[in-house]
């Protein structure tokens, strides 16, 4: 159901807000014109369009206090992967803010902090590695193959306190369950190993396996009013490495899939293992599920429980589940209702 690429290697949080500082950055315009390193804190637009070949046609490293505002213009690259590929590129940097850019490629962010993306169309995907409080907001993005990507259209590991929202995601997926797993992009959104963050007002379409998904470890994270459409697998699901704490899934929207949420456990095979499968002080409540289809030929072409949370990883491997609550969701007109394990963990 899901093969991870790492990029580098399936408004508040739940409880609090950590919203991440804006980047305004100092008086001074300095224009570029072709692509570079940058290598001072400044303001920078663009006066043309760039492209290179290999991947870093702008890239940031260890500096603080950068905007770039790209006035429309496209920053590429345009090289196959794996040489080429990421148009834009951030590592170790703080209040680093990218806005107003065509991207025809891919961005990749590394120990990034209170930083914001926001306002840009990608064609491509997003990824960050070891980020905090970084926004990316209101963007449109649209899966390309060609282009470098982890399993989502957007992508975060091992952060806290990070945000996506209201940006409109297209994974490209033509929706034909023959071909499952070959074509347009894995999952919308994935949170692998993350805490703290914030996964709403997005729409989220066409992706072969998830529109939503949280890989590993997923701790006091709010997922809400998420609209979610054409999914081959699950709304928002979890299967790697399952250990959810005191998430709050509510008032998301999912139509054409075969499933408004599948938590289960059934590998754990990620790439920073957990030692305990964990669903734990988690809430659903008030999504909506309509129009359900069924999974591809491969998982049995039927149409599942339309929530399905089922803790069961292998015998001798330890298991916290406990006081979880789901209410008030609609679950729609047909399909199989819920199916919740084990039945002590949760109330309704």
């Amino acid at each position: 159901m899901l093969c991870i690429v790492s990029a580098a290697a399936c408004g508040e949080n739940a409880r609090s807000a950590l919203a991440p500082s804006s980047v305004g950055g100092p008086a001074s315009l300095r224009v570029i014109t072709q692509c570079q390193a940058i290598s001072a804190p400044g303001s920078y637009t663009l006066g043309a369009d760039l492209s290179s070949v290999p991947s870093g046609c702008l890239t940031v490293s260890n500096l603080q206090d950068v905007v770039i505002d790209c006035a429309g213009h496209v920053v590429a690259s345009t090289g196959p992967m794996p040489a080429g590929g990421y148009a834009i590129t951030a590592n170790a940097v703080s209040r680093l803010s990218i806005r107003n850019c065509r991207v025809l490629g891919s961005i990749a962010f590394s120990a990034v902090h209170d930083s914001d993306v926001t306002d840009n169309h990608i064609v491509g995907s997003y990824t960050q590695n070891n980020s905090t409080r970084v926004r990316f907001s209101g963007n449109s993005v649209t899966f390309d193959s060609a282009k470098p990507s982890a399993s989502g259209i957007v992508s975060l590991y091992s952060g806290s306190n990070n945000t996506v929202t209201g940006n409109q995601l297209d994974g490209a997926w033509d929706g034909n369950l023959s071909t499952w797993g070959k074509q347009g992009a894995d999952d919308g959104i994935q949170l692998t190993n993350e805490s703290g963050d914030v996964v709403q007002d997005n729409t989220i379409r066409s992706a072969y396996d998830a529109g939503i998904e949280g890989v590993g470890a997923l701790n006091n994270t709010l997922i809400a009013a998420n609209v979610i459409a054409n999914i081959g697998y699950a709304g928002i699901g979890s299967y790697h490495g399952t250990n959810w704490t005191s998430n709050v899934v509510r008032g998301n929207e999912v139509s054409q899939s075969p499933s408004l949420a599948c938590v289960e456990f059934t590998d754990n095979q990620q790439s920073a293992q957990i030692n305990t499968a964990i669903f734990q002080d988690n809430l659903f409540e008030g999504n909506i599920f309509s129009s359900p289809t069924a999974r591809p030929p491969s998982f049995g072409g039927a149409l599942p429980p339309a929530l399905l949370i089922r803790l069961d990883p292998p015998a001798g491997f330890p298991v916290i589940a406990g006081n979880n609550v789901i209410r008030n969701n609609v679950l729609g007109q047909t399909g199989t209702g819920m199916t919740l394990f084990p039945p002590s963990a949760f109330s309704q």
